[in-house]
């Protein structure tokens, strides 16, 4: 509700035919007066004094009403959950105020109990995920293994295929956390040199079929605050789009912006030569699900990478941009506030 609009004259408005009942009634009262042979000085006497006790009785009203509808107005912009505003509103003492009233403390007790109910649920499915990751790694790694000891053309073609799998299982897993009501990230210090360094090592045996070049251009000692798994989940989707999207070069690379004043951070540019996204393409790359003109090419592609990355980059409080020209190749950037 906009209090600012719930003027007196508002207040009036909304008692119009007490307004009009009562302007009667000093007629009525002055008319008498007269009939009874009262002086009209004393008839506008009777109905000065009664008016007076009138505007009296309205204005304590309107002044109360409109102190519980700003503390309405007041806990509707600041209460951050449901439950949270029972403790900025007190219970008016008017009838039209109480049933507001019962009605809000119905409703936030219905609020509190449904939100309790998606948390329990959201709480189960992130555990039944990570359950099923936990156990789908175990044979997916026996695998891996198994794969090292087969001989000819199909060994390297299942090691591919079970390196997808992996990735796919690992795109399930962040997603479950990311939607999580919890937040199951922890921000502090981390080696930006040696968590890019880390993600290609991960991706280097997918790298190195696709003939893709890494090349890390990160000074030693650059530390950033962040999420070190979430973050190295975010540089091996991007390292894994570049190798399955044509490029042959890909380069991380940082430097620091405004280094020193409130706004400084450091930048992390990954940029690629591959295939690059059609322009129609690149305001909805960040979208669930988006998988493009180039992902619907290949036939396997999900849309989910893109997708969980500018959701975990929000949720770290990173800045992300990207830009991309079709046939040119594309950058990724990341901005890690020193603050």
């Amino acid at each position: 509700m906009d209090v600012s609009g719930y003027t007196f004259l508002t207040f009036l408005r909304g008692r119009w035919a007490s307004v009009a009942l009562a302007a009667l009634a000093l007629l009525a009262i002055g008319l008498v007066g007269l009939a009874l042979g009262v002086s009209p000085d004393g008839c506008w006497l009777m109905v000065g004094v009664t008016a007076f006790f009138l505007a009296v009785g309205l204005a304590a009203d309107y002044l109360r009403q409109r102190k519980f509808y700003r503390s309405l107005a007041a806990a509707a912009r600041s209460a951050e959950e449901p439950a949270q505003l029972s403790a900025w509103i007190d219970e008016p003492d008017f009838p039209e105020g109480r049933i507001v009233f019962c009605l809000l403390d119905k409703t936030v007790a219905q609020a509190t109990g449904q939100l309790a109910e998606a948390r329990r649920q959201s709480q189960e499915y992130r555990d039944y995920v990570e359950l099923w990751v936990h156990e789908t790694k175990m044979p997916l790694a026996a695998a891996q293994l198994m794969t090292q000891r087969l001989e000819g053309e199909e060994g390297p073609e299942i090691t591919r295929q079970l390196d997808w799998l992996k990735n796919q299982i690992d795109q399930a897993l962040y997603y479950a956390r990311s939607t999580s009501l919890t937040n199951d990230y922890v921000i502090r210090a981390v080696n930006l040199d040696a968590v890019c360094r880390e993600a290609v090592k991960r991706n280097a045996r997918l790298l190195i079929e696709q003939g893709v070049t890494p090349k890390v251009d990160v000074p030693e000692g650059t530390v950033v605050q962040s999420d070190e798994p979430w973050l190295q989940f975010i540089l091996g989707q991007l390292l894994t789009n570049a190798a399955q999207y044509g490029a042959k070069n890909v380069t991380l690379s940082s430097k620091e912006v405004e280094a020193g004043t409130p706004r400084g951070h450091t930048r992390l540019e990954v940029r690629d030569d591959g295939w690059g996204i059609p322009a129609a393409d690149v305001p909805r790359v960040f979208d669930r699900g988006f998988t493009g003109s180039n992902g619907r090419s290949r036939g396997n592609a999900t849309g989910m990478g893109l997708y969980l990355i500018g959701m975990m980059a929000l949720r770290m409080g990173l800045g992300i941009q990207l830009a991309s020209e079709e046939g040119a190749g594309t950058r990724i950037i990341l901005d890690f506030p020193h603050a």
